[in-house]
């Protein structure tokens, strides 16, 4: 059963109700990741679902957000994108693409090897993140 980090749910309608969009992107498998979301009542709060693909690509490769992300947001220029990550490996996708990046600290990832790849922001909780986007 996956669980919800506290303050992840209200961080998702934040940053809608701010009147962003959000999108999921994820090196787990595409059904699985679709089944968690939905498992836990967020698929709604999301504008994308992008999970792994047989012999696709993944994360930190460019070639995922050309193939998943940027065909649903065409018309969103790189340089409004934040893409927010707890590990190193979101942290180079951003990088790899130019995008703004912003470290989940409460998440998962190495502190250490999160903040080496400087993030723009770092989010110490889900509460931080909209507000330090606007």
């Amino acid at each position: 059963m996956n669980r919800l980090f506290p303050g992840a749910r209200e961080m998702l309608r934040e940053v809608r109700d701010a009147g962003l969009s959000v999108g999921i992107v994820s090196n787990k498998g595409q059904h699985g990741l679709e089944y968690a979301l939905d498992s836990l009542g967020l698929a709604g709060l999301c504008d994308l679902v992008a999970g792994a693909r047989s012999g696709g690509p993944r994360k930190p490769d460019p070639a995922f957000y050309a193939a998943f992300v940027a065909p649903v947001f065409p018309r969103v220029p790189r340089q409004r994108v934040v893409l927010l990550g707890d590990t190193a490996t979101d942290l180079l996708f951003a990088r790899n693409l130019g995008l703004d990046a912003s470290f989940a600290a409460w998440g998962y990832g190495d502190r250490q090897a999160c903040l080496a790849l400087e993030p723009r922001y770092v989010a110490e909780g889900p509460g931080a993140v909209a507000a330090a986007w606007k």
